[in-house]
């Protein structure tokens, strides 16, 4: 039987303005791990900017909130956003004079500086929303994650016209009177991507498997006591 439990972690492994896990969540992670039990990252973060931690090696991360998902620093799932939308969704921020961001898996940033966005993305980067003199570049690349500082009634002009794109309300944050507009492929919750996942062929081996999602664990207690 195969065992695994994918952690969030931002507000989740570690505090929203922490840096690091308390002594106490990485002695029950590290009890999990010798335990035979695999643990997952599951994180709205790309993976070249999830925080290492001492004493902590985890098997694998579903990045992107499940965009892009990875085994052994092997990807076997992916769902990058169509090229066509990322082009029009920095069309139509410009006709409002909004900043893109945009990620691929091996780099990101802004077209050009916005503060708003650039606080935003501060929480997650110390090098917060960069501006990038390549991002044309950049974006003929494989995007997974745009993002877009926009008040609510904005929305709809950054959105219009895209194919298979739409706002992935579950981890938009309230910014004063903005938000920034996270633009993702057609897969509003975490626990979707960890099905596909689930579905490779690394799965298909085991007879069965026991899975635990855990969003809200500011503090870990012993959690393969629940297994």
């Amino acid at each position: 039987m195969v065992k695994i439990i994918f952690f969030d972690i931002d507000g989740t492994l570690i505090d929203i303005d922490a840096d690091d896990m308390s002594d106490k969540t990485k002695y029950a992670l590290q009890k999990l791990k010798e335990n035979k039990i695999l643990i997952f990252a599951a994180t709205g973060r790309p993976y070249y900017i999830v925080p290492k931690f001492d004493g902590i090696e985890f098997d694998g991360f579903l990045t992107f909130n499940g965009q892009l998902c990875l085994y052994n620093d092997e990807i076997i799932y992916e769902n990058h956003l169509d090229p066509q939308d990322v082009k029009k969704v920095i069309q139509n921020a410009s006709e409002i004079d909004k900043a893109c961001m945009a990620a691929s898996d091996t780099l990101m940033g802004a077209n050009f500086y916005d503060k708003k966005l650039d606080d935003y993305m501060l929480i997650a980067d110390p090098n917060g929303a960069k501006v990038l003199q390549n991002f044309d570049e950049l974006i003929k690349e494989n995007i997974y994650q745009m993002m877009v500082a926009a008040t609510k009634d904005q929305e709809p002009i950054i959105l219009k016209d895209l194919n298979h794109t739409l706002v992935h309300d579950g981890i938009l944050m309230q910014w004063t009177s903005y938000q920034p507009l996270v633009v993702k492929v057609l897969e509003p919750k975490k626990s979707w991507s960890i099905l596909a996942f689930l579905q490779m062929k690394l799965w298909h081996l085991a007879m069965a498997v026991t899975i635990k999602i855990c969003w809200k664990l500011l503090d870990v207690v012993l959690p393969w006591e629940m297994l």
